[in-house]
């Protein structure tokens, strides 16, 4: 009798791990198809906001540039990818959405990227969900999406390269590795100041160290030092500019006088670069509302913070 008990609560004890191992698995994948649904609504809504009046202003400024560039690929080091991909892509149409359709593909295409990137920081679907949600309302993001220039293109091969640095620093492989330096080797030829996602990265690096922090402090200064050279010798940067546009081909009549320095107007775009993140210059299909996510985020944020003060 005892070894009958015995044998049926063990069955038991089977049927009832198996039930629940299945429901487990029902749950992940309920889980993951919220998680599929919620990213295809985000990336949607960021490739209708981008392609939205697409066409509405008639191509301006450095977008003729940017045809220019791409029509005759050489040694400007602006954003060889983006030019390569713009020369192709123009052999197919010349109608001014069919020429800014690459930068809001690729800019939607950035909102996914984002994704990943909050999701492996946070370790949490739900915060790659709102970075994306974020960047695919932004409106400086939608605006810089619907011209004909490679800034769209950089956002996505930085985030690209964050991703990247993210996964190798959780798990140190040659694989991951290669990932990397082919990240930012990308992220370096897409735009003049790529190199600057590779220095936060060693600058990331750098500070787990003693010696790393030296030199990170030695490198702050001798920026700051760099600019007061800029301010009162402006002539040894003019020189270096000057061999640079002769070896793009690009050098201009008028001399090139130089960088400002720290000057007033320098520190007054910091705030003015905020507001045109947050609100846009000209952003179809309205340049308020889109801000009105991240100014939730930010009120919540803000009221969140407040409320945990007060309770301390």
């Amino acid at each position: 009798m005892t070894t009958s008990l015995a044998a049926v609560s063990a069955l038991l004890r089977v049927r009832e791990t198996g039930f629940l191992a299945r429901i487990r698995t029902i749950s992940c994948q309920n889980a993951r198809a919220r998680e599929f649904i919620v990213l295809g609504a985000i990336v949607l809504l960021a490739a209708a906001l981008r392609i939205y009046h697409l066409g509405a202003i008639s191509l301006e400024g450095d977008e003729f540039n940017s045809l220019r560039e791409a029509s005759r690929i050489g040694p400007n080091l602006n954003s060889v990818p983006y030019f390569w991909i713009l020369h192709t892509w123009a052999h197919f149409g010349n109608s001014d959405i069919w020429l800014r359709l690459p930068a809001a593909l690729i800019g939607t295409l950035a909102v996914l990227v984002i994704y990943f990137l909050g999701k492996e920081i946070f370790q949490s679907s739900a915060y790659g969900a709102l970075a994306a949600a974020l960047n695919a309302t932004s409106a400086y993001a939608v605006e810089y999406s619907q011209q004909v220039r490679f800034y769209s293109l950089f956002l996505l091969v930085s985030s690209l390269a964050f991703l990247a640095f993210v996964r190798y620093v959780r798990r140190k492989t040659t694989s991951r590795l290669w990932i990397l330096v082919a990240a930012d080797t990308l992220c370096i030829f897409s735009h003049a100041l790529g190199f600057v996602v590779v220095v936060i990265q060693f600058a990331y690096i750098g500070l787990s160290s003693k010696t790393g922090r030296i030199l990170l402090l030695t490198g702050c200064l001798t920026l700051v030092g760099s600019f007061g050279v800029a301010k009162f010798k402006p002539d040894l940067f003019a020189a270096a500019f000057h061999s640079f546009a002769r070896y793009q081909g690009t050098l201009q009549p008028a001399p090139y006088l130089g960088p400002r320095g720290i000057e007033l107007s320098t520190f007054a775009k910091i705030p003015a670069s905020l507001y045109f993140y947050l609100f846009g210059e000209s952003v179809y299909p309205g340049a308020l509302w889109l801000v009105l996510p991240g100014l939730g985020v930010l009120a919540f944020v803000v009221a969140r913070g407040l409320s945990q003060q007060i309770g301390r």
